[in-house]
């Protein structure tokens, strides 16, 4: 990953100008994403400059669940999400992120899988 704060700065300005720009709550989860991003790209760069290629100079990858009562805005907060990564970072679903939902019908709604799918996990026993 090459991080080119030019791409994220003006991915951002198109989505607040968009037609339905996200709320205070949604940019603030966002933002977390960005901020994230920004320190694992920089880990990574120096982790290529080090010699000894030791795993502990990265840190743990980022797990973050988002919750909310329905109709919070979750399911836009993942599709800003998932156009940054893909749009900006050019990261793949299901190699460099994955979106997972406990049942179908939601993971349906954010274009991912369901937990036990993902982690093969056999639902019926």
């Amino acid at each position: 990953m090459s991080w080119q704060e030019d791409k994220v700065t003006a991915w951002r300005a198109s989505v607040r100008s968009g037609s339905e720009p996200p709320t205070q709550e949604q940019e603030a989860v966002v933002q977390q994403f960005i901020d994230r991003s920004r320190a694992e790209a920089g880990e990574l760069g120096r982790a290529a400059y080090n010699t000894k290629r030791s795993p502990q100079t990265l840190s743990e990858p980022s797990r973050i669940c988002l919750f909310g009562v329905p109709g919070a805005g979750k399911s836009t907060c993942l599709k800003l999400i998932r156009d940054l990564f893909e749009n900006c970072f050019g990261w793949e679903d299901g190699v460099q992120f994955q979106f997972l939902a406990t049942q179908n019908s939601m993971a349906e709604l954010i274009g991912g899988n369901t937990v036990h799918t993902w982690g093969v996990i056999p639902a019926n026993r």
